[in-house]
């Protein structure tokens, strides 16, 4: 796990480009606290730089960046291939020698045997890799399948230099990117979903590269793209494994094939060089990873914990009786309103864009936790993309059921329920509009972003829809017609990816973490997409099949208790713990300089909820944290 960054002149050969991608990577420094490197080729117009987190090989020999052993190549690769040790192997046999044993150099190797398409096809991992072709003159970067580890791309202001790297500091530092212009839309975008999808940054002209992706740039002759999307190849099709055809598999067959699949994936995740350990929230998922990892360990292994001093939210007890009960080492921290003060304000510094999943506040704690012990932890995330584990997909079964009544009775519905609130129903007026949009569609799909969705048209200007994003694509190429799948494959790829990959991606980074998460990966992911749905949510039970394995670890009545969330009780908070902050935050003195909002559509909500009239904390929380960005980044 490590960062990387790069950086290409066009317009001249600056001497100073040493200095340039030493700025970009000192940025990036706590994804990598080990060691850095820098490569420049000779023309001096490119420049890869590199931060490491030793995992494994922690000799010169896995330094990056690394050449291939023709000298063809030149990579820098930010995270892990699992199945290296197999492909090795078969390099082996097929004549390559290695220096050292570290999946860098297999894939090098990899790259000079069977070129680049093949080679991504081949490999099963999180990763983002940068990869100079010097034969070529060609720059190929390419993002794992589910987009575990992020890149950011783009020009300056000007058009002529392009500059790459992990995170979004490494570029808007540099001379040329600092005066980068907002992109409205997608400010537009980030208040629909509290996160800014990929393609798309925050910034014009700076992108994000899509999961299972891979795109070349030549050198010479390099010019500006105003709209690289068309450039963009998938060496993986999501789409084809959402819509396969499912096994007919009895339930033994089912839960002892996922029992068999997750345990692989497990132990893939268990090879490193340095300690690791694993976070253990008491819910399936994270329950069901520690009992697979603790079967395959000799020894006791670290689990970790945040407790909350409201009981809401606290889940610290149930974690710790699964511990007790698998024999883990257990620690658990308490997280007090105040901690959340302390951690709050540094967000935007974290996420370098407006970012509002309140859970990133305990994720980043349990993080800080888990580095005090070990610099590797295994993780639950993707179990309720695939297993049907969020409530909604259960709620979005009754909303489809209404969509039998004709469009023009509920377009009336929808109409009243905006200005006529329903006596006796305590719903917010934000959640009156948003209901009442989802009366509005015209079909199941557009539910999902309606579901998803924050706030409308608080920017002052009507909420665009001419972004292209994976949900449009998902949407008009998916075949499967199971509402519900539909929607996981949705989360799958938007939510999971813009939200909670990013989220433990960048928390994790921050303490030098690295996270892996065997439940996403691609054979789990092709494994439950066959499986036949009644196996996912059965007479009502989510997660059916992910219990049903659990259950041989596990005893039952530590399985059946309800699933909180890993969330905060940031609606309280702001009213106390950070009401100062936020009031400094959501003034009309700082709604009006940063002009992202239009101050007379959200002070309204911010009084009643500080005044105890109503909870708009959850949506407050999304303007907060677009405000925090603001303050640190303008």
């Amino acid at each position: 796990m490590c960062g990387l960054a790069g950086y290409i002149q066009n317009h001249k050969r600056d001497d100073n480009i040493d200095d340039i991608i030493k700025q970009m990577t000192n940025a990036i420094a706590h994804r990598g606290p080990d060691a850095d490197g820098v490569w420049v080729n000779e023309e001096r117009d490119l420049a890869l730089g590199h931060r490491r987190l030793s995992i494994l090989d922690l000799s010169e020999a896995g330094a990056q960046p690394m050449i291939s052993p023709s000298g063809r190549y030149v990579v820098v690769f930010n995270g892990e291939i699992y199945n290296f040790q197999v492909l090795r192997k078969v390099l082996e046999e097929s004549g390559s020698s290695f220096k050292g044993h570290s999946d860098t150099e297999v894939l090098l190797n990899a790259f000079e045997a069977w070129g680049i398409q093949d080679t991504l096809r081949r490999i099963s991992g999180m990763f983002v890799i940068a990869l100079y072709d010097q034969k070529n003159k060609e720059l190929t970067f390419a993002r794992d399948r589910l987009g575990k580890k992020p890149l950011y791309f783009g020009w300056d202001a000007n058009g002529k230099n392009f500059s790459f790297a992990s995170e979004l500091k490494s570029i808007v530092g540099l001379n040329g990117f600092k005066n980068l212009e907002i992109n409205k839309e997608a400010v537009q975008l980030y208040l629909r979903w509290r996160y800014i999808p990929d393609p798309y940054s925050i910034y014009k002209n700076i992108w994000k590269l899509p999961p299972s992706c891979y795109f070349t740039l030549p050198i010479e002759n390099f010019s500006f793209v105003f709209n690289p999307q068309k450039y963009f190849k998938e060496y993986w099709n999501f789409e084809k494994i959402v819509d396969q055809e499912k096994r007919q598999d009895s339930e033994t067959q089912a839960i002892n094939g996922l029992e068999k699949i997750i345990t692989g994936a497990v132990e893939r995740r268990m090879i490193s060089d340095v300690p690791l350990g694993a976070f253990l929230s008491g819910g399936i998922d994270s329950s069901l990873v520690v009992a697979l990892m603790q079967k395959q360990s000799a020894k006791p292994i670290d689990s970790f914990t945040i407790a909350f001093d409201d009981p809401q939210y606290n889940e610290a007890q149930k974690a710790k009786e699964i511990s007790n009960h698998l024999g883990t080492n257990h620690i658990e921290m308490m997280m007090t309103g105040q901690d959340a003060l302390d951690t709050v304000q540094s967000l935007g510094q974290i996420f370098d864009e407006p970012f509002a999943d309140p859970s990133a506040i305990p994720t980043y704690h349990v993080c800080r936790l888990a580095k005090t012990k070990m610099t590797v932890a295994l993780s639950g995330d993707g179990g309720d993309e695939s297993f049907g584990g969020y409530d909604l997909y259960k709620r979005i079964q009754k909303i489809v059921s209404l969509m039998s009544i004709p469009l023009p009775l509920r377009y009336v519905a929808a109409n009243l329920l905006v200005h006529i609130p329903l006596p006796g129903k305590k719903i917010s007026p934000v959640q009156r509009q948003k209901i009442a949009m989802m009366l509005k569609a015209h079909c199941p799909d557009d539910l999902q972003p309606l579901i998803h969705s924050y706030w409308y048209a608080v920017t002052g200007e009507s909420l665009s829809d001419t972004l292209p994003t994976a949900y449009s694509a998902l949407s008009k190429n998916l075949k499967n017609d199971n509402i519900v799948e539909r929607m996981m494959a949705f989360d799958t790829r938007m939510f999971l990816a813009g939200d909670v990959l990013t989220k433990v991606d960048r928390c994790s980074m921050a303490h030098s973490l690295e996270v892996r998460s065997p439940l996403l990966d691609e054979a789990v992911i092709n494994y439950a997409y066959g499986m036949d749905f009644k196996y996912k949510i059965n007479n009502g039970v989510q997660k059916y099949a992910l219990k049903e394995v659990l259950k041989r670890y596990v005893p039952e009545s530590l399985i059946d208790q309800k699933k909180q969330g890993f969330s905060i009780p940031h609606s309280q908070w702001i009213r106390h713990e950070l009401k100062d902050w936020v009031e400094g935050l959501l003034s009309l003195e700082k709604l009006n300089q940063y002009q992202l909002i239009d101050p007379d559509k959200v002070l309204p909500y911010w009084e009643a909820h500080k005044n105890n009239q109503g909870d708009y904390g959850h949506y407050l929380w999304t303007i907060i944290c677009l405000q925090n960005w603001a303050v640190q980044w303008r």
